[in-house]
This record gives C-alpha cells, sequence and structure tokens, in this order.
C-alpha cells in the first residue's frame, strides 16, 4: 500500500522532473516507459541511446532503461530509476566498452543509482543471454529492488552481475544465468565495502565455480534463498576472499558436479583466503561428487563459524556429507579452523566417509572441527564414520554437551551424550522462524543440556529466546517446555463416571457455516465488536493494518519473526471478518480475526516463495472445504499449489490443511497472454478446478 502510493507520487513527480542530465545536473528520476508497451530496451521505437528520457511531445519521447543508465552515468549525484509492471529485454549485441551503449548494462554513476521495480512477480529484466546483465565499475554503488533478473549469460564471470562497487539487494530474484568461468548469478571482485543482499532469490544458475554467487570480496546474505543452482565446483556460493555473513537464510537443493578436485562444496566453497560466519541457516538436499556436500572448507586460514543451524539430507561422492575442512598443500603450513555450535546435522550421507563432518590434513598443515552443544545423528557412510570420520585423530574435537547417535566421532567432552536425539517424527518443518527446522520430541535427551553461561541472553534458530528453562537444548531448535507444577494433594483421587455420550450433531454444510460466520463477523456490521472496518491494509514488519470508521486504527503482529519494510498481503475470506494474509516473503499463509487480530492457524505454503499477485482465494466447493489457490514464478514458468482448508462449526481452521495438487510446471509466453490451461485434480484424478495463467503470472478460475 504504501510502496504503491510512494509509486505513484514518484510517477507524477517525475513530469516535472529534467531528466537530460549532465555532469553538473542535480539528482533526476527516471521513469522507463516506452511507447510500443515491450518494453525493449532501445529497439526500433528508441532507436537512439542519446542519454536523454524526455517527457512530452519531444521526437524522442520515450525512456528505455539503457538510455536511462546512461544519463545517470553522467550525474555526479544520487539518481533514480523506476520500472514498470513488464518485461524489459535486452537485444542491443555488443561488447568492449563501458558506457552502457551496447550488451550489458554499465553502471558507472559517481553516485548512488536506486533503480526499483514493481515486484518480484510484476517487473523481469530479461538479458536475452547476450551478455551480462549489469556491470558495476570501480567506485560505483547500485542499489536494486523488487524485480526479477534472468538471462544472463557471460563468457567469463558474472551472468547476471558484474560487481566492482557496493552493490545492495532487496527482495529481488537473480534466475536461470549462467557463466563460462565463474558466478553464474553475481561475481562480486575484489572491492573496499561489503556486498548486502537480502530477501533474495538465486534460482538455476549456473557457472564453473560459484553458480550462484562468487565473491572476492565481504558479501552479506541475509533472509534470502539459494536454491536448484549447479555448478563445477562450488553450487551455490564460492569465496576466494573476504568474509560471507550469511544469516536466517535457506540454501538448497544445489550441486556441484565434476571429477577429481573440481567437484567440491554442493552449497558452499571456502577458499584459503577467505572465511564464513553463518547464524540460522537452513542447507539441505545439496549434493557434490567431491567432498563437502553442503560446505566445503579448502584450509580457510581464517576461524569459520556455524551457529543454529540444520544440515539435512546432504550428500557427497566422496568424504563430508555434510561439511568437509580439509588441507593439502604440501608447499605451505596452513590452518584451517570450523567451530559448530548450536546446529543440528542429520540424515546426511558420503559415498567413502564422514557423514556428516570429515576433517582432511597432511604434513605441517592443520584441519580441524570443533562442535559444542549441537546434535549429530543418524547420518551415514559407506566405508567408515557414519556421523565423523577424521585422517588423524584429534582433529574433530567436542566443545562438550552433544548428542550423538553413535561414538564415530569419538567425542568425551563434558556432558556429551551417545543417545538417540529424539527429533520429531515430522522431520524438517516450520516450526516459526525464517528457516525450517527439526524440532524435539519432550523426552529428548537433548533438553537441558547445555549449561546457561554458554547462552545466555540468546537465540534459537527460530528467534526464540534461550534458554527456555535453566539450561538450553543442543541443536538449532529450543523447546519452549512449560512447567507443571507437583501435585500435592495426598488424598487418592476418584475418577468421575463418564457420562454416556451425545449423540454426535450432524455437520453443517460449507454454505450454512459461511451464513453464520457473515452474520456473525460481517466487516460491514458493527454489531459484534462495535465498531465497523473501514479497510485493511498490508504492512511491514510482517503486521496488518486494521482502519476503523471512527478514525482509529489498528496494527497487529500476523508474523512477528519477519523484520523488513516489504508487505504482507491481505485477502478477505468472502464477506466475513475472517482475513487470510500472506508472508511478505510468500512462503507462509495465516488465518486472523479482522478484529481482534487473533492469529488462528499459521501454515507454509512449500519451500516456493508465491507472488502477492497471484494470491488467490477460490470459493468454497466442497461441503467442509475452503480451497486456497496460489501461484509462484520460477524459471520462465509458473508451479501452482491447491491447499485445502477445512471448515469446522462455525470457524475455520487451517490445522488440517494439504497439499492436494503436485506442483504444476505451465510455460508463460513473455509475448502475449497464454491461453494454457491448468486442471488441479484430486487424488482420484477427477478436475477440481481449471485455471487460466496470463503473462504477468495471474490467473483466473474458468
Amino acid at each position: 500500500m504504501k510502496h504503491i502510493s510512494f509509486r505513484a507520487m514518484v510517477f507524477v513527480a517525475s513530469f516535472f522532473v529534467v531528466v537530460g542530465v549532465s555532469n553538473n545536473a542535480l539528482a533526476a528520476t527516471f521513469t522507463v516507459n516506452v511507447s510500443d508497451n515491450s518494453l525493449i530496451g532501445n529497439s526500433s521505437a528508441d532507436p537512439t541511446p542519446d542519454g536523454t528520457c524526455s517527457e512530452g511531445s519531444d521526437v524522442d519521447n520515450d525512456c528505455s532503461l539503457r538510455e536511462a543508465i546512461i544519463a545517470a552515468n553522467l550525474s555526479v549525484d544520487d539518481d533514480l530509476i523506476f520500472l514498470p509492471e513488464d518485461t524489459i529485454t535486452l537485444q542491443l549485441t555488443g561488447a568492449g566498452e563501458n558506457s552502457a551503449a551496447t550488451g550489458d548494462l554499465d553502471v558507472m554513476s559517481a553516485g548512488t543509482l536506486t533503480i526499483t521495480g514493481a515486484g518480484e512477480s510484476l517487473t523481469t529484466l530479461n538479458g536475452n543471454d547476450i551478455d551480462s546483465i549489469f556491470d558495476l565499475g570501480n567506485g560505483a554503488t547500485l542499489t536494486m529492488s523488487e524485480f526479477t533478473i534472468t538471462g544472463g549469460n557471460s563468457f567469463a564471470s558474472g551472468g547476471a552481475i558484474y560487481s566492482r562497487g557496493i552493490l545492495n539487494l532487496t527482495s529481488m530474484t537473480i534466475s536461470d544465468s549462467t557463466a563460462s568461468n565463474s558466478g553464474g548469478g553475481l561475481y562480486v571482485d575484489a572491492v573496499a565495502g561489503t556486498t548486502t543482499l537480502t530477501d533474495v532469490l538465486f534460482s538455476s544458475n549456473t557457472a564453473f565455480n560459484g553458480a550462484a554467487i562468487h565473491g572476492n570480496a565481504d558479501i552479506m546474505l541475509i533472509s534470502s534463498t539459494i536454491s536448484d543452482n549447479a555448478g563445477v565446483n562450488s553450487g551455490a556460493i564460492r569465496m576466494e576472499s573476504g568474509t560471507l555473513t550469511i544469516d536466517n537464510s535457506t540454501i538448497s537443493s544445489n550441486t556441484a558436479t565434476g571429477t577429481g578436485i573440481n567437484s567440491n562444496g554442493g552449497a558452499l566453497y571456502i577458499a584459503e583466503d577467505a572465511m564464513l560466519t553463518m547464524d540460522s541457516v537452513l542447507l539441505n538436499q545439496n549434493a557434490a561428487d567431491g567432498e563437502g556436500g553442503a560446505l566445503f572448507i579448502s584450509c580457510s586460514s581464517q576461524s569459520n563459524t556455524i551457529t543454529n543451524s540444520v544440515f539435512v539430507d546432504n550428500s557427497a561422492g566422496t568424504n563430508g556429507g555434510a561439511i568437509s575442512n580439509g588441507c593439502s598443500d604440501e608447499s605451505a603450513t596452513l590452518s584451517s579452523s570450523l567451530t559448530i555450535t548450536f546446529s543440528t546435522i542429520t540424515g546426511n550421507a558420503a559415498a567413502s566417509a564422514g557423514g556428516a563432518l570429515y576433517a582432511r590434513q597432511s604434513d605441517d598443515d592443520t584441519a580441524t572441527i570443533s562442535v559444542g552443544s549441537s546434535i549429530v545423528s543418524d547420518n551415514t557412510a559407506v566405508l567408515s564414520g557414519p556421523n565423523c570420520a577424521f585422517s588423524e585423530a584429534g582433529m574433530i574435537t567436542s566443545g562438550g554437551y552433544n548428542v550423538l547417535s553413535d561414538d564415530s566421532c569419538s567425542f568425551s567432552g563434558t556432558g556429551d551424550i551417545v543417545d538417540d536425539p529424539l527429533l520429531s517424527t515430522d522431520g524438517l518443518a516450520d516450526n516459526g522462524g525464517e528457516i525450517q527446522t527439526i524440532a524435539l520430541q519432550a523426552t529428548s535427551p537433548a533438553l537441558d543440556i547445555s549449561p546457561i553461561e554458554n547462552c545466555v541472553d540468546t537465540i534459537d534458530a527460530r528467534g526464540i529466546l534461550r534458554p527456555n528453562q535453566d539450561a538450553c537444548d543442543a541443536g538449532a531448535f529450543e523447546l519452549e517446555q512449560v512447567d507443571v507444577p507437583e501435585d500435592t494433594d495426598d488424598e487418592e483421587e476418584v475418577e468421575p463416571e463418564p457420562e454416556p455420550e451425545a449423540e454426535p450433531e450432524p455437520e453443517p454444510t460449507a454454505e450454512e457455516i459461511r451464513q453464520t460466520l457473515t452474520s456473525a463477523d460481517d466487516l460491514s456490521d458493527d454489531s459484534t465488536y462495535g465498531t465497523q472496518v473501514a479497510s485493511i491494509e498490508g504492512g511491514a514488519e510482517g503486521n496488518i493494518i486494521v482502519n476503523y470508521t471512527d478514525d482509529t486504527q489498528s496494527t497487529y503482529a500476523i508474523f512477528p519473526a519477519f523484520t523488513g519494510s516489504k508487505e504482507t498481503t491481505v485477502k478477505q475470506y468472502g464477506d466475513t471478518g475472517y482475513l487470510i494474509v500472506l508472508h511478505p516473503r510468500g512462503k507462509k499463509i495465516a488465518l486472523v480475526n479482522a478484529y481482534t487480530g487473533e492469529v488462528i492457524e499459521r501454515v507454509r505454503l512449500s519451500t516456493s516463495r508465491y507472488k502477492n499477485n497471484s494470491f488467490k482465494i477460490l470459493d468454497v466447493r466442497h461441503d467442509d472445504q475452503l480451497d486456497i489457490v496460489v501461484t509462484s514464478k520460477k524459471s520462465g514458468k509458473v508451479l501452482v499449489s491447491l491447499l485445502k482448508l477445512k471448515v469446522s462449526t462455525a470457524n475455520l481452521t487451517l490445522k488440517d490443511a494439504e497439499e492436494i495438487a503436485t506442483d504444476a510446471d505451465v510455460k508463460v509466453k513473455k509475448t502475449r497472454a497464454p491461453k494454457k490451461r491448468i486442471n488441479l485434480r484430486d487424488a482420484d484424478g477427477n478436475v477440481l478446478y481449471t485455471l487460466k495463467v496470463n503473462s504477468s503470472y495471474q490467473m483466473t478460475l474458468q
């Protein structure tokens, strides 16, 4: 809401801004809008990249993205570029120049250039596989948000973005880009600053080194997802130098596929001059043909740390199903250390040694892994060490208070336990917070095992405060326990006689329930809560905002663990007082009472991030079922999921929610609205709904 109104004001203001700038001009605002609506940068509609983006009746009366960047490069001040709801396709081929005239978009501005789209699912910049898409020059600063970058192709490095400057990305998708050498999605060269990536999705990118990201300088990855990328050496991120900081992020289904030494680090590869700091990160289903299914540390000379993180279902073709830390440089004396605390490592597999952890060193090199207050369980290895394996004794050590399913780690630290940790049978699940975790059962030996001095005033992977009791739980999940007072009554309790069971009342139909809900909680009726609701809007920080007719306003926290300016999306259920709210990052929905802000239930949609423009609520079609359909844009396709939500007596509940339709891949053409229809079927193959998806990834019920 605020974002839309802000963009509207900027659009109006842009009519009064002189956007053809010179070196001594004031900051400018550019609104990209070409007359043919195809938004093809410098097409026949605007053949001359003359460095101006004029408005009005001029001969050259439109503004392509390429022209806006050329104009911004001439400015010494901060400039803004706004992109419309459409697809911009780069078509001018060429290389060897840094003026943005052909090929990639060279950003050389002396000030900060900010480029903002209308939303990841609404604005797409397609590189058309002709070159890298952005080339950020030395000393330049580029901030981008709210759009998708796809189709980059570099014969060297930086398939989508090559950065030598200061880069900040927020609420972006970088997908389907490739580099022959390094950094299919992003290549960060040595710079005097930090690259900051917040709420960014890297998906389906490829490169030899670092399929998603290759870094030679500090990178911060916050509340982001890196999935389905494929490289030869490091499937997601390769760091050559600088510090990689990852917080509240998911790295999944990435692969490093190759032979020999060039197939390590299914997700992450940390080289000798780089350092890794991870907190509250999920790494799952990553795979390497070599070592380190999720993480490979190649004798990093820094002190690497992992806290509150979950490694599950990763695999290695040789050693270290989850993590491998190794030194093998015979020409130098190197030292590499990794410290793991309050983490859960389970279900990983190695085809050789060390199903979870592997440490290797040679000659005078040292490579160590320290594990404390963690769970290492039920990992497998074909040759040796289901949980741990090492080339020399003492390389994997205990920081104490661990729970291990076998003794292959040879731990004998204070508080270490070899036992079944009794992880939840639900496995990896949405237990709150930004990442999925594995909960503990109420009788787990991991409960309250780590002394309070190890965890005072800290949080677990979900943001839950530690300690919950007088000590902390091992692993990434802190179970919220409730003290039950002891029964001090010495008298024997007498069980009352059971009352005869009453005949169950027939369940009302969906229409009867809908009528009940409407009459009780109609937003236009003030008899129930005393104040009539005027409007409801999404808000930042995971909130919704309810405006009442008496000019008062309430803000309710629906997803309290979320932080950031990205807003929730709100849909009213029919004409009732019930709301269905989409998480800002599109991973969850919540059922909410509009008057009280009560969150009745929250449900995770899937591992995909669903988009607010395609978030739909379909009408009740069954006696006890409300159907919600959501779609997600990914790799030029639309993913469709149907969730079945139960309706019970005069109430809605998401407790029995389940996906009854598998995600369906449907190609979406960019040039025209497709006529492709999607049939959603039940378990018996019967068609429940037929949907039509347009070129903006929006859908309608047929």
